[in-house]
């Protein structure tokens, strides 16, 4: 297990409860809604409470022992809209125990040293906190850059190469928040249902009626979302089953009491989410990265789809970091003001009805799509650091004027000398196997093609 990883399990030497889950913030998700659940037992007479006040305390001290800051968080959301709804419902004398049960669980939380870790990013830096807000900064330009979506599965993969800071080389694979991360994978229609469906989550579970019991439906499926959104913990199915359930009863007992839904509460919250995405979808409107379906488009939007193409692996960027390799050629004004640039992982992902002025690629790709190539005929075709024998593709050896083949001085290829013999074969000096300043070799690249790039 690397360093980072058995920092994700300890904290301060003692070992973060996990129960199997394989992540100490998932338990606590699910520990918090084994707790607010239990609170439902008082239901059942005397005894009915002893093992409420029992099994209440064990899933309260289970979550300390996972040092979860979201499952707290989650856990007083939980109780405060409990509290919210039936303060006015129980005798001085419950409340009294009540508070005398806060004591002991905030004596044991000192005592096992928890509190340190949810007050530390109040006191001093926490990385952990700072890494999950500079991601969470980049969500309304992440969902206004992709009216599709970045695709099931690729929030973490979206974030790294087009929006993380070029000195950060941390890996992610969600947006460390489950709200977020589906919000970016998915398109308008998708983003718009989600929000939907919690806000009908939500209304149905809202409680009416005398019964004591009746608002921990709603106090389990706020505390999954408040979960949900500091940690990606909604991806567990085991998580949906306690609100799921709850969800079905307070549906069942709505439809058998004819209580209906508050149509003010659905109405009001929903348009004042719509609003403020559609404000943020905005408010990011003018930003140089665009998601299309296919593939992703830099630079200026105005363009239409792009003339220019690059097939992207690790030989034309070298890492992840795409947005980073790219910076310099939006400091270049003829750049924003006439060029689109087209990104994808195929070929196959270039419109084929479209006008080609320059397509990128690595040998690699060259070697495995040439035929491919040929539909979409470059009008400049742009071939890096290939690792193969000329021989074995017509197209390279034979006098086309619109083949350029880079290879890097320092190349690792074996037939370095073979493509050197060629006469559209130029070589980078003091460069590798990849292009270390894609930027500016693409700089210029485009300004060669100035004059039919122009409009």
């Amino acid at each position: 297990m690397e360093t980072s990883q058995i920092a994700e399990y300890f904290y301060n030497g003692l070992w973060r409860l996990d129960l199997g889950l394989g992540n100490p913030n998932k338990t606590a998700a699910l520990l918090v809604q084994c707790a607010l659940l239990s609170i439902a037992l008082i239901k059942f007479g005397k005894w009915g409470k002893w093992v409420s006040v029992i099994c209440f305390l064990g899933s309260v001290i289970c979550i300390f022992h996972t040092f979860s800051r979201g499952g707290i968080c989650a856990l007083l959301v939980g109780l405060t809209i409990f509290g919210a709804f039936t303060y006015h419902k129980f005798s001085w004398k419950e409340w009294r125990f009540k508070f005398i049960i806060i004591i002991s669980l905030f004596t044991y939380c000192i005592v096992l040293g928890a509190q340190k870790r949810y007050v530390h990013g109040f006191f001093s830096e926490d990385r952990s906190i700072t890494n999950r807000l500079s991601i969470w900064r980049k969500v309304p330009e992440m969902i206004a850059d992709s009216p599709w979506g970045w695709g099931v599965g690729e929030a973490g993969n979206a974030f790294m190469k087009w929006y993380q800071p070029a000195e950060s080389s941390e890996q992610y694979r969600t947006l460390v928040n489950s709200h977020f991360t589906w919000l970016v994978e998915i398109n308008w229609i998708g983003r718009f249902a989600y929000i939907l469906l919690w806000i009908l989550a939500v209304g149905v579970c809202l409680p009416f009626g005398s019964s004591r019991i009746n608002p921990i439906p709603l106090t389990v499926i706020v505390s999954f979302a408040v979960s949900s959104f500091f940690s990606s913990v909604g991806e567990s199915f085991v998580l949906w089953i306690i609100p799921c359930i709850c969800l079905g009863r307070m549906i069942l007992f709505r439809i058998t009491n004819k209580f209906p839904l508050n149509k003010f509460f659905i109405l009001g919250t929903s348009s004042a989410c719509f609003l403020l995405i559609i404000f943020i979808a905005i408010l990011n409107s003018d930003s140089y990265v665009k998601k299309e379906k296919n593939y992703v488009k830099i630079g200026c939007e105005e363009t239409g789809v792009p003339r220019i193409w690059i097939v992207s692996d690790s030989l034309i960027f070298g890492n992840k970091l795409y947005m980073s390799s790219l910076k310099d050629i939006f400091k270049d004004d003829f750049i924003k003001k006439y060029v689109s640039i087209g990104i994808c992982e195929s070929v196959s992902n270039i419109p084929e009805n479209h006008r080609c002025q320059c397509l990128l690629l690595s040998g690699n790709s060259l070697l495995k799509e040439e035929q491919k190539i040929n539909k979409i005929n470059p009008e400049t075709l742009i071939v890096f650091s290939p690792q193969f024998n000329p021989l074995e593709i017509p197209l390279c050896h034979s006098h086309n004027n619109k083949l350029k083949i880079f290879i890097g001085e320092f190349s690792e290829s074996e037939y370095l000398s073979l493509w050197q013999e060629l006469p559209n074969c130029y070589r980078l000096e003091g460069v590798g196997d990849y292009i270390p300043d894609l930027g500016n070799f693409l700089i210029n690249i485009i300004h060669w093609k100035k004059s039919d790039i122009l409009p």
